[in-house]
């Protein structure tokens, strides 16, 4: 579950998540969504809270991002939520394929999405 995740994991899913948000070139308004509505789910703290909204304006990119130390227990929740974000406004381009297939690789769980002729 989301809430029993430490600081760190935390930490990390945002970050993979503002990765995947941005892997189009740009953050839709749905996705931004996404994220609110799992800071809110949190309930985070100020501090927590501007820090993710401070990766939303840095735009990380995965390959600056140790995905792999991801806890095995956590990869799930992660890759759910990776792919509630690149879902979220409605299209999954190239870049968003690409992206979420590099970060199913690098948990080696595969992270399904409708085919393109959907």
């Amino acid at each position: 579950m989301i809430k029993d995740l430490t600081r760190a994991e935390r930490d990390k899913l945002f970050e993979v998540l503002t990765a995947a948000i941005w892997a189009d070139g740009e953050a839709a308004p749905e996705e931004i969504d996404l994220l609110t509505d799992v800071i809110l789910e949190l309930d985070l703290d100020k501090e927590e809270m501007d820090q993710a909204a401070a990766l939303l304006h840095a735009r990380p990119r995965l390959e600056e991002i140790d995905v792999e130390s991801v806890p095995h227990g956590h990869r799930q929740l992660l890759i759910q939520t990776v792919r509630k974000a690149v879902l979220a406004d409605g299209e999954v381009g190239k870049a968003e394929r690409d992206l979420v297939t590099a970060i199913g690789n690098a948990l080696r769980v595969p992270i399904g999405l409708p085919d393109e002729d959907e």
